[in-house]
């Protein structure tokens, strides 16, 4: 297979992974707890909301929100296993690629959490629904993104160390 027909596959298999896996994932985390949820399917976007109501404790709704987020790490923890048993460059290339569009989605969707809780405008997120249910204090919403980045900083730092591992040029 030619490098460039890798590369396109590896992206397709990796915007599957983020437009409907995580999502899923959120479904199934969302009917563990016993929680609703909708769907709408806009354009090729699979978008799943989470209906917070009263009875929604607060644990199971961050565990509902952050699902799609822990659903690409799983994914990257299982590719970078993967990663390091692949014997051809092709495996590797592919691996490598998913890896870079699945950490890609992680800091965009970060970002855009980051934003939507900073910027009081009129889009309403999932996680502005929940601060808005909970009142939340800004100090603690502060206190809060300030957790996920460093969780996030952290696991990508320590991530992209053991993929440099992996890569046959950086050996």
């Amino acid at each position: 297979m030619k490098k460039a027909s890798i590369i396109t596959f590896a992206f397709l298999t990796g915007m599957i992974s983020i437009l409907y896996l995580n999502e899923l994932f959120k479904v199934l985390v969302a009917f563990i707890f016993g929680q609703e949820t909708s769907a709408e399917l806009g354009g090729i976007l699979l978008n799943v909301h989470f209906i917070i109501n009263s009875s929604t404790s607060f644990f199971a709704a961050i565990l509902i929100l952050a699902s799609p987020y822990i659903a690409s790490i799983i994914l990257l923890e299982i590719s970078i296993f993967i990663l390091s048993r692949a014997k051809s460059y092709q495996q590797k290339s592919f691996l490598i690629t998913y890896q870079l569009i699945n950490i890609a989605y992680l800091l965009i969707n970060t970002v855009a959490l980051i934003l939507s809780v900073l910027l009081k405008g009129s889009s309403e997120s999932d996680w502005k629904i929940l601060i808005v249910k909970e009142n939340i204090p800004f100090n603690e919403q502060m206190i809060f993104l300030l957790i996920i980045l460093i969780f996030l900083g952290s696991y990508l730092n320590m991530f992209t160390k053991r993929m440099g591992k992996n890569i046959p040029a950086i050996k």
